[in-house]
């Protein structure tokens, strides 16, 4: 009777292990670990986990949503995600085939994310050079017709953004332009305006003073 409670205990215990830690993983793949966001004239913003794969996504104007129509994303890590909507916004002809066209990917970390209360710096370092690797990877695959600017933020930029209802990348345009002194754009147009013909018309004007060089 001892070696049989032994062993059913023995199991029990084998059992209360396995389904704590297979409830951690599905917690950490199930948490926001950083948003990605993309802007070309769609904007569209990606929530990622710590396994950088895509646990959802959001338009954040109306041509996000026509970009995103067809797409199934969810998922996908986010090199994948990210190439498939610059495909498809070249599809959809918001990027020409004539020229070099300009995108623009940022990465805010989560801050409520148990990565980031541990540790702030492991997760900007983390996140410093995934923005680097999706530079490398849309260049490749688009055969350098594609100019990618890529930067890490602080998560204080996505709170403005969301209080405007654009990206962070957006915002981070609308910050450096505001410190520049820039008299030429106003927020609304930065907000709105085509990524490519923005960085070719003003790029001296909004990203010459990276206000968020310290991330």
């Amino acid at each position: 009777v001892k070696k049989g409670l032994a062993a059913a205990l023995a199991a029990a215990c084998l059992f209360l292990g396995f389904f704590g830690g297979y409830e951690k993983y599905t917690q950490m793949y199930q948490e926001p670990y950083a948003y990605i966001s993309v802007d070309i004239n769609p904007s569209v913003e990606f929530a990622i986990n710590r396994f950088h794969k895509v646990i959802k996504v959001e338009a954040l104007n109306n041509d996000g949503v026509k970009v995103l129509a067809d797409l199934k994303i969810d998922g996908e890590t986010i090199d994948h995600a990210v190439v498939n909507i610059v495909e498809e916004a070249k599809e959809q002809g918001y990027i020409k085939d004539d020229g070099v066209g300009s995108v623009l990917v940022t990465a805010v970390p989560a801050e409520d994310s148990k990565e980031f209360k541990k540790s702030e710096t492991q997760v900007k370092e983390d996140l410093t050079q995934l923005v680097k690797q999706e530079e490398k990877t849309i260049e490749k695959e688009e055969d350098s017709t594609i100019n990618v600017t890529a930067k890490a933020l602080n998560p204080e930029v996505r709170k403005k953004a969301k209080d405007q209802k654009i990206s962070a990348g957006r915002q981070y345009l609308i910050d450096n332009a505001a410190a520049a002194g820039a008299t030429e754009l106003t927020p609304e147009e930065i907000a709105k305006a085509n990524i490519t013909v923005l960085l070719n018309d003003h790029g001296d004007q909004v990203l010459e003073k990276d206000v968020y060089a310290q991330f």
